[in-house]
């Protein structure tokens, strides 16, 4: 799977990308990415075959097992429950996790991750150990995502990390291509830089 996806990806191949969660980040981000030419699906819990964007939906694992990269936009709170059912179809391929910690909405969870050196990145990482895990498309709102993409001038700046650099580089790119600029800070425990609780977040910086 990890040469396969890297193969694919680097020869400009279109890839295929199963989005967990269509909310308004999962939607947005993938609806850029299928503008750029890249295969999308949407994996839901009841799927009724079409969702945002006409994009194709299906079950939660079929879109885990479709995607040469897989999209985790979701509430932090959901990712104990989701991981159970991720963690085979998900292994050795790029997850591009996006949650965010809030308190509010996902208690103790987020008190953990904010609380901790490893941020989000831990929680997540602790949970697909076999997973190639990337964190980006965390920083902004949804709005923000489709008002800035492919802007005039320079593009807005969206921070990466994760521990496997050749899923970085796959990452960065598919940022590049919905329409922004990677930064690259590395290792996954530099993802900690970019939580929620950080002075990077929300502010839209180039």
């Amino acid at each position: 799977v990890r040469a396969f996806a890297a193969s694919k990806f680097l020869s400009g191949e279109r890839l295929r990308i199963g989005i967990i969660g269509e909310g308004r980040i999962g939607g947005t981000v993938g609806g850029l990415l299928q503008d750029a030419g890249h295969d999308i699906c949407f994996g839901t819990r009841v799927p009724t075959g079409v969702g945002p964007n006409d994009i194709p939906e299906v079950s939660i694992r079929d879109a885990a097992i479709f995607g040469d990269v897989v999209l985790c936009a979701v509430p932090l709170k959901s990712w104990p429950e989701l991981a159970g059912q991720l963690a085979i179809s998900v292994s050795g391929k790029v997850v591009i996790d996006t949650s965010n910690a809030d308190k509010n909405r996902d208690g103790d969870l987020a008190e953990r991750a904010l609380a901790s050196d490893e941020g989000v990145a831990g929680i997540v990482s602790a949970l697909l150990p076999a997973a190639r895990l990337v964190r980006t498309f965390t920083t902004i709102e949804a709005s923000a995502l489709a008002e800035n993409a492919h802007r005039d001038g320079e593009r807005m700046g969206l921070p990466i990390a994760g521990a496997d650099p050749e899923a970085v580089t796959i990452a960065s790119v598919l940022v590049s291509d919905a329409g922004f600029e990677p930064v690259d800070l590395g290792a996954l425990k530099q993802a900690r830089r970019f939580d929620s609780d950080s002075n990077v977040f929300n502010t839209g910086m180039t």
